[in-house]
């Protein structure tokens, strides 16, 4: 109560005041009749005061006011954080120094690590044995031999049967005899090799060489000739067995055509 009195003195009091500044201002300076002055600064302190007034209800009403209970935070358990144990390291066992002989090996910068409240099945086991694991890289089970692809001929290139084969192959192993050869070839000029799948320019100047010159020379061939062939054909070794040549040249010696021979014949390949 003494504050609620106290509060309006000093409201009437900063009005009084208020009002008789706005009068003295506007007497003085506004040129106001004197009248009119006293009236407005008691018009402009009233307003003050009401003001004032209406704030300090404000506040009251604020203050009055009960806080909220506040509820008190409940402490949640903490749970117990796992013990970090440094990992021992394992025993390696160096091959080189002899059996007995071990070397620790270095501790893995793994973190931490987190201990297990119970043992583990077969832990005991695992702790008591000895050496490490090393990968020593694929083993020869998963290691894939490369294909042996057999040569393609492609329609327009020069030579193109002959790029695909592999130099100095392994020509077939077994008993062999060296085919007859010719000097030169008989009357009416040698046979174009080259319609023999498998036999490009360059593998039919070497024929040449060699003395082969007509299909019915290849068609004749035997199995040691043709094994003799195989390991003596200089960067085309193999290539009479796995090209079929005698099968092609006995076709071509007796008149007929191949389906590559057809090729040859209309300039499709060289």
């Amino acid at each position: 109560m003494n504050n609620t009195v106290t509060r309006e003195k000093r409201i009437l009091k900063i009005a009084a005041i208020t009002g008789l500044v706005v009068a003295a201002l506007c007497y003085l300076l506004l040129r106001f009749g004197f009248p009119g002055a006293v009236m407005t600064g008691l018009i402009i302190g009233l307003i003050v005061a009401v003001i004032l007034w209406l704030m300090g209800r404000s506040d009251d009403a604020v203050v009055t006011q009960d806080p909220a209970p506040v509820a008190a935070p409940v402490a949640s358990p903490v749970a117990a954080s796992p013990v970090a144990t440094d990992p021992v390291a394992a025993p390696v066992v160096d091959a080189g120094q002899g059996d007995g002989v071990e070397t620790a090996a270095p501790a893995a910068d793994t973190g931490s690590v987190l201990k297990p409240s119970a043992r583990l099945a077969g832990q005991d086991e695992l702790a008591s044995r000895k050496g490490s694991w090393r990968y020593e890289g694929a083993s020869a089970v998963d290691a894939m031999p490369d294909a042996d692809a057999a040569p393609v001929a492609h329609p327009g290139a020069e030579g193109a049967s002959e790029a695909q084969a592999l130099p100095d192959a392994e020509a077939t192993a077994g008993p062999s005899i060296k085919p007859e050869m010719l000097t030169a070839p008989r009357d009416g000029g040698g046979d174009n090799l080259k319609e023999i799948k498998g036999v490009g320019p360059k593998l039919e100047t070497l024929l040449h060489e060699m003395g082969v010159y007509h299909f019915d020379q290849i068609a004749s061939w035997s199995e040691t000739e043709v094994a003799w062939m195989d390991q003596n054909l200089k960067g085309f070794k193999g290539r009479v067995s796995r090209d079929t040549w005698i099968a092609q040249a006995q076709v071509l010696a007796a008149g007929g055509e191949t389906e590559f021979s057809s090729k040859v014949g209309k300039g499709g390949v060289y």
